[in-house]
């Protein structure tokens, strides 16, 4: 999990508030002039692999003084739809920090929810509050192996390969891992190409990626875009992506080197076959579909 979080420790919190003695330094106590003494621990929250099954999230608020009970406000208007924020959050009588939870029930897999939530106007000390935490959030799939898949490509110079099935658990979606073969850093070959359904007909999707070819050896790899995303007049070319057997999916991508052109309306194939079927029989269906 990749997190990029600004620490606000609790203990901290209670150390502004409370009074300080240093032998060798004595510096004036701090007495606060306004607020609650409360606090969030994270400034920034970036947090893209929540459990898909999870329907809560909590970030925490801390406070220095914990004699009484406290309730505080929250600016919740900059919550986006899809996450359901509370209008306030309590803290018990000796409790130094409580959780806002929000409700994430209907937050989509796969998709990114930025927003940030602030301790409402009066409430906190504006000299040393986190007084506004910046999110951006996603549910995560859960990948389960489906065993060894097989992966044909023949635009290029033709490539044949077994690679690993990932699927998430629950979805129509498939990874299937380094297709071209593992690389080194410097080559820009795809750990894997993500492929998911998205009607009832079985047509597929996938975000655009490197193939593993490099036209001129200094980086030009050839891309195989979706091809609405490098232009609508390709859109037609979706209708033929997707599952032409129940366990082989074929993509018909638009082939194009940025900045310098490529072959976007010839239909060349791709295919990916799920894992059970032998490489004989995934090779004689590739010639019998014209597509090896």
């Amino acid at each position: 999990m990749k997190k990029s979080i600004k620490i606000f420790v609790i203990a901290a919190v209670s150390a502004l508030f409370a009074t300080a003695c240093n032998v060798d330094k004595v510096n004036p106590t701090y007495v606060p002039t306004s607020g609650s003494g409360v606090s969030f621990v994270q400034s920034i929250i970036d947090d893209a692999e929540i459990l898909a099954s999870a329907s809560t999230y909590d970030i925490i608020i801390a406070r220095g003084n914990a004699s009484s009970a406290l309730t505080i406000n929250l600016d919740v208007t900059d919550v986006p739809e899809g996450i359901t924020c509370p209008s306030s959050v309590s803290f018990a009588a000796g409790e130094y920090s409580a959780a806002l939870s929000l409700n994430i029930a209907n937050m989509e897999v796969g998709s990114s929810y930025s927003g940030s939530i602030s301790i409402a106007e009066g409430e906190y000390n504006e000299n040393i509050s986190v007084a506004t935490v910046e999110f951006n959030i996603a549910k995560a799939y859960t990948w389960v192996s489906l065993g060894k898949g097989q992966f044909c490509e023949a635009f290029w110079e033709g490539f044949f390969s077994e690679c690993e099935v990932l699927k998430a658990e629950g979805f129509e979606r498939y990874r299937f891992i380094n297709p071209y073969g593992p690389s080194a850093e410097s080559v820009k070959k795809p750990e894997y190409v993500e492929l998911w359904v998205i009607n009832d007909e079985g047509n597929v999707k996938w975000s655009t990626f490197n193939t593993g070819f490099d036209y001129d050896g200094a980086g030009s790899f050839i891309k195989a875009y979706w091809p609405s995303d490098l232009s609508a007049s390709y859109a037609s070319k979706e209708s033929l992506c997707g599952f032409w057997e129940k366990d082989i999916i074929v993509l018909v991508p638009c082939f194009y080197i940025d900045g310098v052109g490529g072959w976007p309306s010839n239909n060349y194939p791709i295919a990916f076959c799920l894992p059970g079927r032998s490489q004989a029989s995934f090779e004689d269906w590739l010639v019998e579909n014209g597509i090896w």
